[in-house]
């Protein structure tokens, strides 16, 4: 039993080490820079042990990104809860990117490298996914605002949504990105919420 649990445990180890690593090298190089050698060699596995655990860089690419989805699911469980007023959700949205970016910044990186690239369509639609989620939960946070009269009805929430996300996201890779050792990303989202505000509740 004891002999089981100890390579399941190396396993996971090997894994986790070609999983970050790829993570990092995707990040300084972007995907099509970055080689099943390079990676192999970066943790000192051969090709057969890779291919044991991902079918191609293809699908790790893939599970990074899927990976990165779930980080943040796991803040907006953190971050958005029920019985908040919407105004506090839309500020819940914020800080949720605060904390990816202050915990996990090489997937940060990872997304400011891959953005402007050209990539597999399965790849492209897996961040189309992550992107339709958070605009959909900028999206549902608006709406029920606006129908409970917390928010103007004066806005076009399907447009204003895409500007905030466009907004915020584009903060977060201009900090990743920034060569500045303190760049202040909370003070300059908490910026953005003050106008935000502003608007949506007429000030």
């Amino acid at each position: 039993m004891m002999e089981k649990d100890t390579a399941a445990s190396k396993r996971t180890q090997t894994h986790n080490d070609i999983f970050m690593n790829a993570a990092r090298l995707f990040a300084e190089k972007g995907y099509n820079r970055v080689s099943i050698r390079e990676i192999c060699e970066s943790v000192g596995v051969g090709k057969p042990t890779l291919y044991y655990y991902f079918k191609d860089k293809e699908t790790l690419f893939i599970e990074l990104i899927d990976e990165a989805r779930q980080l943040g699911k796991e803040l907006a469980h953190e971050f958005l809860h029920d019985q908040q007023n919407n105004l506090e959700r839309l500020e819940g949205f914020l800080k949720i990117h605060v904390a990816y970016a202050e915990r996990y910044p090489i997937f940060i990186r990872f997304f400011s490298q891959i953005t402007f690239m050209s990539l597999p369509e399965s790849i492209e639609k897996r961040l189309k996914l992550d992107y339709d989620e958070s605009l959909d939960i900028l999206q549902n946070i608006l709406q029920v605002g606006q129908d409970a009269g917390e928010f103007t009805k004066d806005i076009d929430v399907k447009l204003f949504s895409l500007a905030m996300l466009a907004a915020v996201r584009y903060m977060i890779l201009h900090d990743a990105r920034s060569k500045e050792k303190d760049s202040h990303l909370s003070q300059k989202l908490d910026g953005l919420f003050g106008l935000w505000e502003k608007i949506l509740l007429k000030q």
